[in-house]
């Protein structure tokens, strides 16, 4: 029996998610739905949750485990008669591992795998016929090495940003993609190796700020005040090594939009001689209206040194912190100290992650002033973008 046909006949629930949802992401969609014996089978963008009793003797091993309230995570194991099968499993939530995930292949063989790579690289590939979910060389980075601009192979997707205060969409950050020949819409933890070793991000950069530049001035010239004020773009640590400054004034310049509607987002990655070294260069674009915002707050060693030497305008809280605050007391904390710092610095925070109500209510009430995830959107392409900002309250006066 095919996967598909397999999936249609079990008498169980099916949800249908976006493609480029996270496991984590996907998990909070099934924790509330599941019970301990149950499993998830996924067809294409489509999982649905099965009982065991539906499982056949090929699923004989499989056992509930832990209080479904707990379960977080997803465990993966690869079946050659379905093509791919998914079974929660308990994640401790003192475990230091909760990114990573356990992955069964075909052979017996283990290996660990980020969990936000999951759905995008392994249960893709094996949901396909005819495909391992081996944890090989993907064919897809080796051919990334070859993309140019030129090919029209790239997207530029945008995750709106809403205002705590008033439920408008602000922003939204530029996120790239890859419209593979074959295999779809592909994730930047798919090919951005690729480019990072031929060299070739900053020309990447350039070409999503253009990209992001031109559709919030299109998006505002059609839409009005119900348009996003500004646009967050990404830049990447090999990027601050070249002229980026110039890069960012050329392409304001070639686009029309004003500096003022401009939100870099500063790399997590960089380490800090490297941003104090192009210190005077930020803050000459700062005085020009560019604002600069540090990503992932939280997560580095040094962040804080980047709030006394930088000119930051902004920070976002890593999602990590926001996924946790709901029942861990030291999650909240931090969440709670960070969102103090930006209020006594003057400093305009961020949330990442925000997937579920209660996380939204509590981070309005520390007074976190945007917040960004799948519970507020996807990301988008322009136009499901415009479709979607026309159905959001226009911003309202400070």
């Amino acid at each position: 029996m095919r996967f598909a046909e397999h999936v249609g006949s079990l008498a169980a629930p099916a949800v249908t998610v976006p493609a480029t949802m996270t496991a984590r992401q996907l998990a909070s969609v099934f924790r509330l739905r599941a019970e301990a014996s149950a499993a998830v089978v996924r067809d294409g963008d489509r999982f649905g949750i099965v009982p065991r009793t539906h499982l056949g003797e090929a699923y004989s091993d499989v056992e509930p485990v832990g209080d479904a309230a707990a379960w977080d995570v997803l465990r993966v194991a690869w079946d050659t008669s379905l093509a791919t099968t998914a079974q929660l499993v308990l994640a401790d939530p003192a475990a230091d591992r909760h990114d990573d995930l356990l992955v069964e292949l075909p052979d017996g063989e283990i290996g660990i795998l980020p969990i936000s790579k999951l759905f995008g690289e392994l249960a893709e590939r094996a949901a396909r016929p005819g495909r391992s979910g081996r944890l090989d060389d993907d064919a897809s980075s080796h051919e990334a090495a070859d993309i140019t601009i030129d090919t029209g192979q790239l997207r530029v997707y945008y995750q709106p940003i809403m205002s705590t205060r008033d439920g408008s969409i602000v922003s939204a950050e530029a996120l790239v993609r890859w419209q593979h020949p074959t295999q779809g819409l592909l994730t930047p933890d798919r090919f951005m190796p690729a480019f990072a070793r031929e060299g070739s991000l900053p020309t990447l950069d350039r070409w999503v700020l253009g990209q992001a530049c031109q559709d919030l001035a299109a998006l505002r010239t059609k839409l009005g005040s119900q348009a996003p004020q500004w646009i967050n773009v990404n830049l990447s640590r090999a990027s601050l090594r070249t002229d980026f400054d110039a890069m960012i004034g050329d392409t304001l310049a070639a686009t029309g939009l004003a500096p003022d509607r401009l939100r870099m987002e500063l790399p997590e990655d960089a380490d800090l001689p490297a941003l104090v070294e192009v210190a005077n260069r930020l803050t000459r674009l700062g005085a020009d209206g560019v604002r600069f915002t540090l990503d992932d707050m939280g997560t580095g060693a040094t962040n804080l040194r980047y709030m006394s030497t930088l000119p930051i305008h902004g920070l976002k809280i890593d999602r990590m912190f926001v996924a946790g605050m709901a029942d861990s007391h030291r999650d909240r904390t931090i969440v709670e100290l960070l969102a103090d710092l930006g209020q006594r610095l003057d400093i305009r925070v961020t949330a990442e992650g925000v997937e579920h109500p209660r996380q939204l209510a509590m981070l309005a009430e520390l007074g976190v002033a945007y917040v960004q995830g799948y519970h507020i959107s996807q990301p988008l392409p322009r136009h499901e973008l415009a479709e979607f900002l026309k159905r959001q309250p226009v911003p309202q006066p400070a």
